[in-house]
């Protein structure tokens, strides 16, 4: 008998949207883009290997609406690594969980 077992917690919605991630340990600033998203957290693309450790805490923002290139750190939001993927051709798959339940996905999915 074949079972089936979700695992999330929130509706998850694909969606490209671009993600500025700051990475605390390297003191460095990376772009990016989602994979998709849900209100718990996200599957990021990043196109520069980041060397990111599952546990690590990250800040990132995603922009729904691509309304500026300039991020001011209120939108910054605190997360951690939860999986890392292999950099292949294009780019590294990071899955993050957002530290807050957000509501970033309502708007993606608009």
């Amino acid at each position: 008998m074949e079972t089936s077992f979700e695992r999330r917690r929130y509706p998850r919605f694909d969606r490209q949207c671009p993600v500025k991630l700051y990475q605390p340990s390297a003191r460095r600033y990376r772009g990016g883009c989602t994979a998709n998203l849900s209100a718990g957290g996200a599957l990021l693309e990043l196109a520069d290997p980041a060397h990111l450790m599952p546990g690590e805490t990250i800040e990132l923002v995603v922009d729904t609406d691509d309304s500026t290139a300039l991020v001011h750190s209120d939108r910054m939001r605190r997360a951690h690594v939860v999986r890392v993927m292999g950099h292949d051709a294009v780019a590294q798959r990071v899955a993050v969980e957002f530290d807050a339940v957000d509501d970033v996905p309502a708007a993606a999915a608009a």
